[in-house]
This record gives structure tokens, C-alpha cells and sequence, in this order.
């Protein structure tokens, strides 16, 4: 079995380090062709290269989304992307009829080259479905959220959770399969230390000010805590505006910003951490929730999108506004290190063998792979009508 990946960015962020489960465990059974933008510095890339994994490199990837600024903006994007696109759907085309895969599986939904050559050649489309595009960045759809849709029907389509495939009102032609996150060994459980852990991305969707806010409160009454808040600094002002709040809010000196992280580093932050924080207004999986898990640590989560999903089925505390948050921060304090926080911790553990594994993942990605090909057969490319 062939497959050709269409990935957005090679940046070792949530949906790029699940890709990366994917196709590292898939290896042996699938003949694996990744498709991603040149680069100079490419991590991603020496990754594939170790393990001897085929890719394939082309000039640019567009995405098909309008950023949403202003009409002035908006408008000299859509002309640039519309030619990058024509460049790029023959760049792809070409190594289609080249490489005659059995699937093309597009990772993000605002590719949709992989999409039109798939019908175009007669080849089964597999769209991976991890971003509301709307919701969380706030995107418009490039030809409008039906016309989208209406594609995705024309799809067999994965989605990262429920409430994602509900977005798009999806039914029979869509599965659900949460990312796989560690591996079924990776089970762990420690003794908790006085901090709250925040670890994502530092910008303004994350909603990092939300978690300072309701530690502000917490801070005054326990000034021997910590607020942990890990990860990469996007150049938009956001780091510098909490920075300052942490300042006028007086939790200055309990507030830790520790940037980018390893993953063996955070996992250790993670393991040790007495709750993650997860204020993010829409995550579309949410990758750090389903890790801490794993790393035996409660998590105090976002009452939205999939954050909520995953909360609504293990052992953790959503909330809704910075109160809820600053009363859930008390009564972690009360229980950390006890028997009550250890078996919340077991029992969402084992939800995550089952949901979150890498293991589970990769088996259900393939079940749908030899559903497919037993429907279509193999290397089925129609002679397109020219």
C-alpha cells in the first residue's frame, strides 16, 4: 500500500508531532511519500531522513483559507495564494502519475490540492480534519464553509474528535481518531510539586492571560506556588502584553516564563506539575490535555471545543470564566500528592490507553487505509480526460 501525505507546515507543533506518530509507527506497512514545502532549516525533514521515510519536496504549499484582517490584506493574499496553487497542483499532479499512490492523505483541512487531483485521477481522498478554521483562528473558508463541506462528503475523512466532525456536520463517510499522543509504555505517575503548568505556544488564542489572572488570586493567599508557562514566543506582542499583566497584577515573582521546551524536558515539567492549565477558547484536539494525562497529571481545562470532549470523559475540571478556574487551582491544592488525586489520575489513564495512544491511532488510521484500498483496489489511477 502507497500513500501520499500532504502536510501544512513541517514546524514541530501538535498536529506535525501527531503526523509524525502516525507515519514513524506506520512505516512498515505503508510505503510513505511526504509532501511538504522547501525549506533551508527543516527539522521535520532530518526526522525523515533518520528513518528512512520518502519525501518529496515542492516550491510552495497555499494554504486555502482567507485570513480574515482586511479587505486589502485579504485580497493580495488570495491572488498570491491562487498562483502558488496552480504551481503547486502541478507539482503534485506530476508526482502522482509518477508515484501512482493508492491514497492521498491531506493532514490539514486548508489544502485542498490533494482534494482536486484525487478526483481528477479517480485515487481515494483521505482529509484529516484537526482545525474549526472559523472557531479557533478564525479564518473565512476560501469558497465559503458549504462549499467546503460538500467536499469533505466527496472525502473518507478522519476527524480529531466529535465535536469537530459535528462542526462540519459530517456523518457515514467520517471517523473520529484522536491523535496518538505517547505510547501505551509511557504511563507515569510522580509526586506533585507547588506549581501550575500552562505549556503551548505563547499567543493570543491560547489565552495564557486567563491562567495568570486566576493565579493573580490564587498568588495572594499562597505565595510559595508557582505558575509554570512553557513554550515558543510568537512575534505579535502577546508575551510582552502578559508579561506586563503579570507586573500589574503583583504575581510577577510567582509567574515563570521558561520558553521552548523538549519534549523529555516538558513531559518532566508535566510529569511533576500539580494541574495543567488549558485555557485555550477552542482547541481542536488538544494535545497537552491528552499528554498529561499520560504524564499523570489533572488537568483544569477550557469548558469548549475539544478540550472539553476529552474533559468530559476523564477525571479533570473544565471551567468557563478566571473564578472557576482560580477555584479549581484551590481545590488541586487540597487534594495533590492524596489518594483521591492519584486515582482520578488511574482512571484517566486508562481512557487514555484506549483513546490517546499512538498504538490506537495508528490502527485505526490503517483499518481505514484496507477499508479503502479493498473497496478500490490498488494503484486504481483512472486516465484522466485531458
Amino acid at each position: 500500500m502507497k500513500v501520499i501525505y500532504l502536510i501544512h507546515t513541517t514546524e514541530l507543533h501538535g498536529s506535525t508531532l501527531s503526523f509524525l506518530n502516525l507515519i514513524l509507527h506506520l512505516k512498515n506497512k505503508t510505503e510513505i511519500i511526504v509532501v511538504f514545502e522547501k525549506k533551508k532549516r527543516n527539522e521535520f525533514k532530518e526526522i525523515l531522513l533518520k528513518n528512512n521515510i520518502k519525501f518529496h519536496e515542492v516550491t510552495r504549499v497555499p494554504l486555502s483559507y482567507i485570513p480574515n484582517k482586511n479587505i486589502i490584506h485579504d485580497l493580495i493574499f488570495i491572488i498570491k495564494n491562487l498562483i502558488y496553487k496552480c504551481i503547486f497542483y502541478i507539482e503534485l499532479l506530476n508526482l502522482v502519475l509518477k508515484e501512482k499512490p493508492d491514497i492521498i492523505h491531506t493532514n490539514t483541512g486548508v489544502i485542498y490540492e490533494g482534494y482536486n487531483v484525487a478526483k481528477f485521477l479517480g485515487i481515494p481522498h483521505v482529509w484529516h480534519i484537526r482545525e474549526y478554521q472559523d472557531k479557533d483562528f478564525k479564518w473565512k473558508f476560501l469558497y465559503g464553509k458549504k462549499h467546503f463541506e460538500k467536499r469533505l462528503h466527496n472525502s473518507y475523512v478522519i476527524t480529531i474528535t466529535n465535536d469537530l466532525k459535528n462542526h462540519f456536520h459530517l456523518s457515514t463517510n467520517a471517523t473520529t481518531i484522536y491523535n496518538g499522543i505517547l505510547s501505551t509504555k509511557d504511563i507515569r505517575i510522580r509526586t506533585k510539586s507547588k506549581y501550575f503548568l500552562c505549556a503551548s505556544r505563547i499567543v493570543s488564542y491560547k489565552k495564557q492571560e486567563d491562567a495568570i489572572k486566576a493565579f493573580s488570586l490564587f498568588y495572594k493567599k499562597n505565595p510559595d506556588w508557582k505558575l509554570i508557562i512553557a513554550g515558543e514566543r510568537e512575534k505579535d506582542g502577546y508575551y510582552d502584553y502578559l508579561v506586563k499583566l503579570c507586573t500589574s497584577l503583583g504575581c510577577q515573582n510567582g509567574v515563570d516564563f521558561i520558553g521552548k521546551q523538549s519534549q523529555t524536558s516538558i513531559y518532566d515539567f508535566m510529569s511533576e506539575a500539580s494541574a495543567l492549565i488549558v485555557p485555550s477558547l477552542n482547541e481542536g484536539f488538544g494535545r497537552m490535555t491528552a499528554e498529561a494525562c499520560f504524564c499523570g497529571t489533572l488537568i483544569l481545562g477550557r469548558d469548549s471545543g475539544g478540550t472539553k470532549e476529552i474533559l468530559e470523559q476523564i477525571d479533570g475540571f473544565k471551567f468557563s470564566d478566571i473564578s472557576q478556574l482560580y477555584e479549581s487551582m484551590l481545590h488541586i491544592k487540597k487534594i495533590i500528592n492524596t489518594n483521591i488525586y492519584n486515582e482520578k489520575i488511574i482512571r484517566s489513564q486508562e481512557y487514555a490507553i484506549k483513546n490517546f495512544s499512538i498504538e490506537q491511532n495508528c490502527e485505526k488510521t490503517y483499518d481505514l487505509y484496507k477499508h479503502i484500498t479493498n473497496k478500490y483496489g490498488y494503484n486504481n489511477i483512472a486516465v484522466p480526460r485531458l
